[in-house]
């Protein structure tokens, strides 16, 4: 059969056409991933929309359709915070692996469902494997061509994937590791019961804690943030809260961080050297984000892409912007990650824009260039089988003492 869209004649060295293994339709789909199903193998993809699936905005709802679709061997479960969902995250993680803000349903401030989703991908990736994408991602890759087939590779030293952004910074809107991976638990989560952790950083910071207004002022981040540089990051992001609400917010990104710098006394765990033997770092703007196509875009150069037709004159401005960002991203990108950022950025972000409610079919737009994006995204496969991997540089920051000291 041929593609409905035919790939243009500088790529057809890069892509291929595929036909699809599932052929459901989309509700059939996201009726399926209403269910329960039970852990079979580490090759499952996490994520979180805090009411359930069926309140997602369509167009992550579309996003997660087609992880299922371009991963057909991976098992695909959005957790939610609703107590008789058959996803509650407390089915799959529990209570003891959480902060009691979570646990009690006291927290508040602006970001509650990000912090959700936050608390849950460190348990889940550790007890169980696999891959924590967050809803906002358009894969154009399978997850076993970005990093999978690597972590599962007996031969390599490599048991977790996330995308590099800048200094000891992972963008963790994805995050790859094998089940039981020492980093993962030393980051995030070593229950205790009754007790807090003894080596949870990311646990710790939230300690008595039901938001994050005071998390930038932790001790345990005290030698960390003065090595992450936000200003320098390199998504362009211009944000309107304060240094410290930001390194709140970011406080998983920071308890990160602090493990890469830890050496521990006494033979205990040496963050640094497992950071730089184990972690396997793409670049996400390459690999994640559009900036590598179109420099200094906003969110609206994008929805203007997203809306250009397929049909107009293939001469004009709008549509070779179009023709060089859609297609950039299916030969050369492993995802498009859209960011909110509510209440984070000056101007709005592009998931923003998307959950507007004239917004709410324009992925889906007939004859646009996001009829492409997706489109291409389950039929387009990429020829290239790496990644562009971020090469971790020696790097001087050292906190030599305990994870939590």
């Amino acid at each position: 059969m041929a593609p409905k869209f035919p790939i243009p004649c500088e790529l057809q060295h890069d892509l291929r056409y595929v036909e699809l293994e599932d052929t459901r339709s989309d509700q059939e789909i996201l009726q399926s991933l209403a269910q329960h199903v039970p852990i079979t193998s580490e090759k499952n993809i996490w994520a979180f929309w805090h009411a359930g699936i069926a309140s997602m905005p369509t167009w992550c709802q579309r996003n997660v359709v087609n992880w299922v679709r371009l991963c057909p061997t991976w098992t695909v479960r959005v957790l939610d915070n609703v107590p008789e969902s058959p996803n509650y995250a407390m089915v799959w993680v529990s209570k003891d692996m959480l902060p009691e803000c979570f646990t009690n349903r006291t927290m508040d401030g602006p970001w509650t469902g990000p912090h959700s989703a936050d608390f849950l991908r460190g348990p889940c990736l550790y007890l169980y494997g696999g891959a924590w994408v967050d809803v906002g991602c358009i894969l154009v890759r399978s997850i076993d061509d970005m990093c999978w087939n690597q972590l599962q590779d007996a031969s390599s030293p490599f048991t977790v994937a996330a995308p590099w952004a800048f200094d000891l910074c992972i963008a963790n809107y994805f995050i790859a590791a094998r089940k039981g991976d020492l980093f993962v638990k030393h980051w995030h989560v070593q229950p205790i019961s009754g007790l807090i952790s003894r080596h949870a950083i990311f646990m710790a910071l939230w300690h008595g804690q039901t938001n994050c207004a005071d998390l930038g002022s932790h001790p345990l981040l005290a030698e960390v943030l003065p090595q992450i540089k936000f200003g320098q990051n390199p998504f362009k992001l211009h944000f309107n809260i304060s240094p410290k609400t930001l390194a709140g917010y970011v406080a998983q990104i920071a308890a990160w961080a602090r493990l890469c710098m830890i050496e521990e006394p006494h033979g205990g765990f040496n963050g640094r050297a497992y950071y730089r033997e184990h972690i396997m770092l793409f670049n996400a703007i390459t690999e994640t984000s559009p900036e590598r196509l179109l420099p200094h875009c906003t969110a609206e150069d994008i929805l203007r892409v997203f809306k250009t037709k397929l049909d107009a004159d293939p001469e004009s401005a709008s549509y070779r912007t179009a023709h060089k960002l859609i297609w950039g991203i299916l030969a050369k990108s492993s995802m498009l990650k859209v960011a909110h950022a509510k209440h984070l950025t000056k101007s709005p972000q592009l998931g923003i824009y998307l959950d507007q409610k004239e917004n709410e079919n324009l992925d889906i737009g007939p004859n646009t260039f996001f009829e492409l994006l997706r489109y291409g995204s389950v039929h387009f496969e990429q020829v290239r089988k790496e990644m562009d991997i971020h090469e971790i540089e020696p790097y001087e920051a050292v906190i030599r003492k305990g994870i939590l000291d």
